[in-house]
Parts: structure tokens; C-alpha cells; sequence
């Protein structure tokens, strides 16, 4: 192996190679060009030569031709074809004769050939830094993988995986792996490992969390090693080979798949939150998730765990229970016996432990106590409703906030049945407390500080940002959870958003009582100008302020949801057009994401009677749905709402219509959206209003 520098980097830079010929480069107006956007890197033709291969985050080769003969070297740039085929290769060559003679080549589509005596033409230099670049853009992977391959059976799965555009580095030997991970520990997106027994391969997982600790690492396992405890496998996936399922390449796939979209939320996730005034940082806080079985209590944590990394601490406990076909041993759940049950709780090991449907469950007291000393925040997962009462009392010091997955009963049922189950016995019990444990948890809704929906059409990505966005708003909150109603919470939290927009003088209640017109809204000029600078038109900071100020026209309140309309006249009186009320929505969105309020929906439809945001209805089509705020889901709508839990803004003209926007009833909330009467819709909202209608029937029937 040539021990080349390994590259620095946050994420796998690009890589131009640009190979040296007596010691010198014609390529240096290129790299000029390109060196604050790429790596650049200049090797000889003998390092080129003795690699073989292409660097794995290598996207272009730069290679000067420029010998006596008037013919190329055809051997010589066919083997470099193939050893490189996965990139291009920019070919210099010094006249036209040259380029002539590269007819033969025309079969290898990577090669591209370049005067180099026209590099100084501008024009020419221009043209050929636009290609190049369309070349890049097409050749940047998806990821980079490292494949240890000791039984050889794996290089279909390396091919596949360069088809679908990843980097890859395949090893057969146990120091040429070593090697590849420690070279490209900077830059890999994923380790793939054909597991070669629990004892070499817990060595080389810990030899790859040394050099890079966030890398998720896939660990192919045969069939004989299902069920084993004592040796457990510490990779972050694991897939199972069996004589049936010889071709792992989609499983593979599918997990890298998760890996790159989840480094992708990463970033955005870091700084998510509302931004409010600063507060001292109190001690880990205990956000305790729970719901009926399927509601994505699991799936949505491990998001969560993954994308806040060292912020937060993921306990999982200790159980009797057999691990499910879809759990993970020792990632989801560590089971352990009934005596070795005993033995820990003699040694008092468990912080809390408790009986639930016949099994036994402990809190691992190290665990928790390492997570507290840490000041990291601990999530929790637990289905057991009678448990939230001394898991609240247990950690009151820090503040438990109590969170309610819940999805409609029937994708809950659709759910469980495709993950399998142990036995049709199993089955039966499993869909039957479906609907009994719906029913408790619909008595029991008020003891959940937020509700998330979890049902069709939206992601587990979409939930585990949200509920990111509730851990960030809970940090700065100065009263102590149990200190604080439902109400209450979401009322403050329509409060922050109502104070960006018009001041810290006005709140919820001042803007419902108020006068039309009474109450102005202006664009932050930071925010108008920095948005002109984006779309490159320097006329909106003019144009803005001569349409300035937004007056709220009226303000609604129905089932906890607090519309605000503007006005959709301008100040001379001219009505705003549907594109102009876009752009104001657009406007005001980014001011509020500036100040860390991220919307829950958006909708940008044509005027209609139906306000979906804001559940109400007006006699003319004057109503423009806009951006919907919330950090908790409609669980119940409830009538006799005094406090707003959620906020949308949108337009209103009054002077089309002398009836203002009044609240739907319940049956035309069934009629105008369950039903889709409106003719317009936004799919993951309305199955969720949808469930809200099913919880309030169940809720106002007890």
C-alpha cells in the first residue's frame, strides 16, 4: 500500500488528480480554477501507475500527453480507461494530430481530450471549465463505502454499489482493510463487514469507532449466529445471509439509503429550534415517549438519538421479554433471563423496574446516571401507561416531559401486521389491544404535554425533526414540566410566535381582541434584503416598503387554532393577487425560521371557502390557506378551547364580503374535510384532522 496523506475534510471532498510529467503540470491554469472548490493533488505517472485504482473520493484524473511521437500511446491510455473507469479522464495533448489519432479510443467513453496549447484562449479555457464542471457535477457520489470481503463473496455486492454511485474500497485481506479504514477514516460514509466471527470482528468494530466513531458500520451475519447473547454483534445494522437470500445487495442498499438521508438532516437539524432570549441550561431533562404498539416509538427515537448524537442519551432497558421479529437484540432492547433478571435488581443495577404483560423491565442505573452527569438529555421508550405517574415522580428533579406517539387504528394494525409475528396467537393478542389501548390513551390525552401524529403521509424524518424541535423548545423554557399545562405550553408557544411578528407587546389574546386593522405587521429589513440578494433583484426592498404596513384584518379561534388573517388589500386599496399573497407568506415564513419557528405545513391553494389551517368557513371564496405553526398534533378537537395551540397566517379580503371567518362545526369538518368536499387538500393535515375527528367522537361518547 502507498501511504498517501489522508485528506482532510467534514464530508468527503472531491478530489482532482493531476499527474506530473518530468516533474512539471500543463494543468495549471485548471487547477488555478478549481482549487477553492476541490481537492487538488499532483502525483507522478509512476505513482499513478503503481495505485492502479482510483482514490476513492477521486472524481476527475488530469493527465498530460505530451511526448514526440505524432501518435498517442494507445496501450498506455487504454489501461488507464480501465483501471479508471469509474472517472473521467481529461486527456492534454499538444496539437491537433494528437487528437486525430484518438479515433481508436472513441470505445472508452471516460477519456476527454483537451489542447493545452489553447488554454490561454479565454473563450476556450471558458467552454472547457464549463464541461469539466457538468462532468463533476454527473461523476460526485452518493457516498463512500469500505467492503471487507475475507470470504470473496461480496464483489457483485461492490459492483452493484458503483453502479448506484458509490465510492468504493473492497478488501479480501485483514490488513488491506485495516488500511483502507484507516486512509479513508476521514471520508467514509458507511463499513460494510462480512462478519468473520464475533471475535475478530468486535476487534476490527472497535479498531473503526476509534478512527471514526459516527460511522455506521454493516455487518453481514450468517445464518447460524440468530439468537446467540453472549457474543453480540456491535455494528448498527446487521443482515442476516441465508441459502435463499444469496444476493444482500437491496438490503445493503436500503441501509445506506437511511445512513446518507440521515447525515443529510444532520445540519439543518443542529439548529432547529425556537431562538429565544438565552437561559442558563438546567440539568438533563427525561422526555418519555409512549403510545400503542406501531405508533413508531422505536423507529422514531433512533432518528432522534442518531441526529442530536451527544445531546441527548437513549436508555434502553433491560427485559424478560423475547425480542419481536423486527426488533434489533441489544440495539432496541437487551433481553436478559428471569434469574439473571433477579441477580442485577439483587445487585441493585436498576434504578426502576417494573411488570408489564407478564415481563419484566429495569432502567439501568449506570446508564442513566453517566447520562446525567453529562447534563445529556435521556429519551425513554415505554408503551406501559400506568408507569408514567412514577417515572414522573421518579426523576422530578430534572422534569419529565411526557410525549404521545399515536397514528388511526387502522395503519396501526396495518403496521403490525407487517412486522410479523411469533405465532398466530401471538397476532391475535397483539391486533386485539390495539383498540383498548387507543381508548386509554384517549382518557388519558391531558397528561401528555405534545401529541405527535404518526400516520400516513408523513416520514419518521418528518416526526423525529418535530420532536427535535419540541426537545430545543423545551431548553428554554424557565418553569419546570410539571409546573405546566397542555395549555399552557402550546399557548407560549403561539405567544414567541405572535411576538416576532408584532412585537413583544402583543400576545394571543391582545391580538384576538383587537380592532381590525388595529395591529400592524413589517418585514425585518435584514430579512427583505437578504432575500432580494438571494433572488437577485434589487427592486423588492422598494417595492416591499411601498406595500408596507400588513394590517390583521381579523383573527379566528376554533378548536385551539388561532388564524390570522391579513388583509388582502394593499394600502391604496388594490387586492393583493394570489402570486403577491404567496410572496408575503414566503416572506414571513423566513422571518419566522430566522427566529427558530419552523412551520408544521404549508399550503399555497387558490382562494376558497374552506380554511383548512384554521378550521373555518367563510359565505364567498376569499380565504388563501398559508403557513400552519404547531408543535403538537389535534389529538381531540375541543369546542370549548380557550387557548390556541397552534397559529396560521393567511389572507382575508373584508371588503368582498361582509361575514368574517367562522369556526366549522364538527359535521362540516366531516363533510368540507374528511370527506374532501373543499376540492383542495393537503394530505398528511386532513389524516390527521381525520384522527382528531375519530378521537373527539371516542372522547365526547365516554
Amino acid at each position: 500500500m502507498i501511504d498517501h496523506k489522508t485528506p482532510s475534510r467534514a464530508s468527503a471532498i472531491p478530489r482532482l488528480v493531476f499527474v506530473r510529467i518530468n516533474g512539471e503540470t500543463i494543468f495549471q491554469p485548471i487547477q488555478n480554477h478549481f482549487k477553492d472548490d476541490y481537492l487538488i493533488e499532483e502525483i507522478s505517472e509512476v505513482e499513478l501507475l503503481r495505485r492502479g485504482q482510483p482514490w476513492i473520493n477521486m472524481i476527475s484524473l488530469f493527465y498530460p500527453y505530451q511526448k514526440s511521437s505524432s501518435r498517442i500511446d494507445i496501450g498506455r491510455l487504454e489501461m488507464l480507461a480501465r483501471q479508471h473507469s469509474t472517472v473521467p479522464i481529461f486527456v492534454g495533448v499538444d496539437n491537433n494530430e494528437n487528437i486525430k489519432a484518438a479515433g481508436e479510443l472513441q470505445q472508452y467513453k471516460n477519456l476527454k481530450f483537451i489542447s493545452t496549447n489553447e488554454l490561454k484562449d479565454e473563450k476556450y479555457f471558458k467552454e472547457l471549465v464549463r464541461n469539466i464542471t457538468d462532468v463533476q457535477i454527473n461523476t460526485i457520489p452518493k457516498g463512500v463505502v469500505v467492503i471487507y470481503d475475507p470470504t470473496e463473496q461480496l464483489k457483485s455486492l461492490a459492483q452493484r454499489l458503483k453502479a448506484n454511485k458509490f465510492w468504493t474500497e473492497r478488501s479480501t485481506r485483514e490488513e488491506d482493510f485495516r488500511s483502507d479504514i484507516a486512509y479513508n477514516r476521514a471520508i467514509m460514509d458507511a463499513v460494510v463487514m462480512d462478519y468473520p466471527g464475533f471475535a475478530r470482528g468486535k476487534k476490527l468494530t472497535e479498531e473503526i469507532r476509534k478512527l471514526n466513531p459516527k460511522v455506521p458500520i454493516i455487518a453481514l451475519l450468517p445464518q447460524s449466529s440468530i439468537g446467540s447473547l453472549e457474543d453480540r454483534c456491535d455494528a448498527d445494522y446487521t443482515i442476516i445471509k441465508t441459502e435463499k437470500r444469496k444476493d444482500i445487495s437491496p438490503q445493503v442498499l436500503y441501509y445506506l439509503g437511511r445512513v446518507l438521508e440521515r447525515q443529510s438532516e444532520k445540519e439543518e437539524i443542529q439548529d432547529s429550534g425556537p431562538k429565544t432570549e438565552s437561559v442558563d441550561r438546567r440539568q438533563s431533562m427525561v422526555f418519555y415517549i409512549m403510545g400503542p404498539s406501531a405508533a413508531g416509538k422505536t423507529t422514531i427515537t433512533d432518528l432522534v438519538a442518531e441526529m442530536m448524537g451527544d445531546r441527548i442519551e437513549f436508555i434502553k432497558k433491560d427485559t424478560t421479554r423475547p425480542p419481536r421479529p423486527d426488533e434489533r437484540l441489544g440495539f432496541d432492547l437487551n433481553q436478559v433471563s428471569d434469574k439473571q433478571f433477579e441477580f442485577l435488581k439483587r445487585e441493585n443495577r436498576y434504578l426502576y423496574e417494573f411488570e408489564y404483560r407478564g415481563f419484566w423491565y429495569g432502567l439501568p442505573r449506570l446508564n442513566i446516571k453517566q447520562a446525567q452527569q453529562a447534563r445529556k438529555h435521556i429519551i425513554m421508550v415505554n408503551p406501559a401507561l400506568e408507569q408514567l405517574e412514577p417515572i414522573m415522580r421518579l426523576f422530578d428533579s430534572n422534569g419529565v416531559v411526557p410525549i404521545l406517539l399515536y397514528a388511526n387504528q387502522t395503519t396501526l394494525k396495518d403496521r403490525l401486521e407487517k412486522r410479523g409475528f411469533g405465532s398466530q396467537r401471538e397476532r391475535e393478542e397483539r391486533l386485539s389491544r390495539i383498540d383498548t389501548d387507543m381508548t386509554d390513551f384517549d382518557k388519558c390525552s391531558e397528561r401528555f404535554l405534545y401529541r405527535l401524529f404518526t400516520d400516513r403521509g408523513l416520514t419518521p424524518f418528518d416526526t423525529a425533526k418535530r420532536l427535535i424541535h419540541i426537545i430545543n423548545w423545551e431548553e428554554k423554557q424557565q418553569k419546570h414540566p410539571s409546573q405546566r399545562s397542555f395549555e399552557q405550553t402550546h399557548a407560549a408557544y403561539v405567544d414567541s410566535i405572535v411576538r416576532c411578528l408584532f412585537g413583544k407587546d402583543v400576545n394571543a389574546n391582545s391580538l384576538i381582541s383587537a380592532k381590525p386593522n388595529a395591529i400592524e405587521f413589517r418585514f425585518d429589513p435584514e430579512i427583505v434584503k437578504e432575500y432580494a440578494s438571494e433572488q437577485d433583484c434589487r427592486g423588492i426592498p422598494s417595492f416591499i416598503a411601498n406595500q408596507m404596513p400588513l394590517k390583521v384584518v381579523t383573527t379566528t379561534m376554533a378548536y385551539g387554532h388561532l388564524g390570522i388573517f391579513f388583509n388582502a388589500c394593499g394600502v391604496k386599496g388594490v387586492e393583493h393577487d394570489q402570486g403577491m399573497r404567496h410572496f408575503f407568506l414566503e416572506l414571513i415564513e423566513k422571518q419566522l425560521v430566522r427566529s427558530g419557528h419552523k412551520p408544521k405545513v404549508r399550503s399555497r391553494i387558490s382562494p376558497t371557502q374552506i380554511s383548512r389551517f384554521t378550521l373555518t368557513i367563510t359565505p364567498q371564496p376569499m380565504l388563501c390557506d398559508g403557513v400552519y405553526y404547531a408543535l403538537t398534533d389535534d389529538y381531540a378537537l375541543r369546542q370549548d378551547a380557550d387557548t390556541p395551540h397552534a397559529l396560521s397566517i393567511g389572507f382575508f379580503n373584508r371588503t368582498k364580503s361582509s361575514s368574517l371567518p367562522r369556526p366549522l362545526t364538527l359535521a362540516e369538518i366531516k363533510d368540507y374535510i374528511l370527506l374532501n368536499r373543499s376540492g383542495k387538500w393537503n394530505w398528511p393535515y386532513d389524516n390527521e384532522i381525520k384522527c382528531a375527528y375519530l378521537r373527539t367522537s371516542q372522547v365526547e361518547s365516554h
